[in-house]
Order: structure tokens, then sequence, then C-alpha cells
């Protein structure tokens, strides 16, 4: 679990219907907590995951490179193929 102490001063937009509305991150955790919020969305770039608990590519074990057998993954681009998820 992270903090979002650390992330207290940078801000988020929140989209509901037209209205665009800036929030705190701790505000938008409490949406969520609460069920407030539907259809998330978050864009994040790749230093998220591995703070977060969600495995890289690359970790040896748990990576994707590493258990792309496992997933019935042809190569690693394959997740990116919207064709290969129609199969």
């Amino acid at each position: 679990k992270i903090s979002t102490k650390q992330f207290e001063s940078r801000r988020t937009f929140c989209s509901t219907g037209s209205n665009i509305i800036l929030r705190k991150l701790s505000d938008v955790a409490s949406m969520l907590k609460n069920g407030d919020a539907k259809n998330v969305v978050i864009v994040a770039g790749a230093g998220i995951s591995t703070p977060s608990g969600i495995p890289d590519f690359r970790t040896p074990g748990s990576g994707l490179y590493d258990n792309l057998q496992h997933f019935k993954i042809p190569y690693p681009e394959a997740i990116f193929d919207i064709d290969f998820f129609h199969h």
C-alpha cells in the first residue's frame, strides 16, 4: 500500500460528465474507496508499477518476459496488439 501523503501536493483531473475538476490525490482516493467513482482511467508512467506491487516486464520470475509461455503470449509485443486478444 502506498500512502497518498507523498503525493498530497499533486493535483489530479477528475471528469464528471462535461465538467473537469482539479482535485487532490487524497480526494480521488476517497472517491475510489467510497465507490463514488466509475469508469476510472489512470494514465501513469512506467515508474508506478513496481512500487505499487504490479509486476513489471523484466523482473526474473515475476516479469512478463519470464512468463510468456505461462500466459500463452507468443512474443512480448503481442500484449499491445488488439488482434492478439481477438483470437
